[in-house]
């Protein structure tokens, strides 16, 4: 038997004199595998976790980043505070301004050269008239065509999409996805077309990397967005999909081609800053009924907030929302998740094992939260006794659907990469 690791979750200092808080410890799927106090090691077999503390108002604050554990070995993580995030936002500002300065300057270098390999000259330096004079702003402009003539284009990722439905039959999970697959493509770090949107299928972007020295096959969930309500005539499903340039493992970035507020969420979402993201959720759950009957509001942007509001248990009035968003986005898969898990904070379990049953005929949730509302509810509703389970008015056709279900999440979680708020799976090829 191999030795257990441990995990630590540090508080922030502006948080020390909270004292010692409770700590959930989470798997791949979700599913609470173990509990403890902040700033005391909680014992872990090895694997991937995330670690949340309990704030004296009820508050959950998630980590972060997921720990990895590994046996005989302590590894901390952090409840990140306002200063952190502060430090966090500034440090990102300056890398992109580092980033840009050098693209910059490779971009003079390359042109430099290229001038210099077809002037009469020794010279390595292009003249731009009298010494110590300016360049002319045409010859600048020039550099930069040149430049960019010169530069390669980037190389960009290799993926594909598998097309499918995450609930059909599968004997070998290992392999089933590795068919299936369309034609390969580049998704570069940004500038390619928005995907179009699709429903009734569900698509993920697949790629390969290496995990610890193992082919993997990562993929990812392609979602949509589209501006649902209002009088306007519906806009195009369709989502701007882009390669994280540098991450490792690699990783999809997927933007609004709709709504530039949703994507400001997103960026918050892969910052982490959640308690950013509550404020300004919240602000648009309060407007949220009225936008939707009168200019109509981004498909994800809904999501997101509906999300962020059952993690931070913030409830009061989202049946009524929940209920008007869904009636106009009856293909989005994620409305089902999100119900299920609303209904059953709310003590109405029956609405839930329904809204449960109706998920199933559903393409896969595109927010990991969602498959993982979906399967700890129904792994509790399975456990019950047959008269409570008689009391939710399912089918005996919707309980062996929910078996079938429950057998397949269980499968696929341990591919599951808690670390992407997208659904995503690594599967060894």
């Amino acid at each position: 038997m191999s030795a257990n690791g441990h995990a630590i979750l540090t508080l922030p200092r502006e948080m020390e004199g909270l004292g010692r808080l409770p700590v959930r410890v989470r798997d791949r799927v979700g599913r609470i595998v173990s509990t403890g106090l902040s700033d005391t090691p909680i014992p872990l077999k090895q694997g991937q976790y995330q670690l949340s503390v309990q704030m004296p108002d009820g508050e959950e604050r998630f980590a972060s980043e997921t720990v990895s554990v590994r046996p005989r070995q302590t590894i901390e993580t952090f409840i990140p505070g306002p200063v952190s995030q502060a430090v966090t936002s500034i440090a990102r500002n300056m890398t992109a301004i580092g980033d840009a300065m050098i693209d910059a300057s490779q971009a003079m270098v390359a042109a430099a050269a290229a001038m210099a390999s077809s002037l009469e000259t020794k010279s390595a330096s292009p003249s731009f008239g009298m010494a110590g004079s300016a360049p002319p702003d045409d010859n600048l402009a020039d550099m930069a065509m040149m430049a960019r003539d010169i530069l390669p284009e980037p190389e960009g990722l290799n993926v594909r999409i598998w097309r499918g439905h995450w609930l059909d039959p599968m004997d070998d999970i290992k392999t089933v996805f590795t068919r299936g697959l369309g034609s390969p493509f580049k998704l570069h770090a940004s500038g390619d077309p928005p995907l179009p949107g699709e429903d009734g299928v569900d698509r993920f972007i697949v790629m390969n990397h290496v995990a610890d020295g193992e082919d993997m096959i990562r993929m990812t969930i392609v979602p949509w967005d589209e501006l649902i309500g209002g009088n306007a005539p519906r806009s195009p499903r369709q989502i701007a999909a882009n390669w994280r340039e540098g991450s490792t493992p690699p990783a999809v970035r997927f933007r609004s081609a709709h709504d530039s507020e949703t994507n400001t969420l997103l960026d918050f979402l892969d910052s982490g800053v959640l308690e950013t993201m509550q404020t300004v959720s919240s602000g648009f759950l309060a407007e949220a009924r009225t936008m939707l009957a009168s200019n109509g509001v981004s498909l994800l942007r809904g999501l997101l907030a509906t999300y962020i509001a059952l993690r931070s248990n913030q409830i009061e009035g989202l049946d009524a929302w929940l209920g008007d968003f869904a009636a106009l986005a009856p293909s989005c898969p994620d409305v089902h998740a999100l119900q299920v898990e609303l209904y059953a904070r709310l003590g109405d379990h029956t609405r839930a094992a329904q809204a449960l049953a109706a998920a199933f005929s559903d393409d896969c949730p595109w927010f990991r939260s969602g498959l993982t509302y979906l399967y700890e509810r129904m792994s509790l509703y399975l456990e019950l006794s047959p008269a409570k389970q008689a009391e939710m008015q399912l089918s005996h056709e919707d309980w062996d659907r929910m078996r079938a279900a429950r057998k397949r999440i269980a499968a696929l979680a341990p591919y599951f990469v808690s670390s992407q708020s997208f659904t995503t799976f690594d599967i060894p090829r």
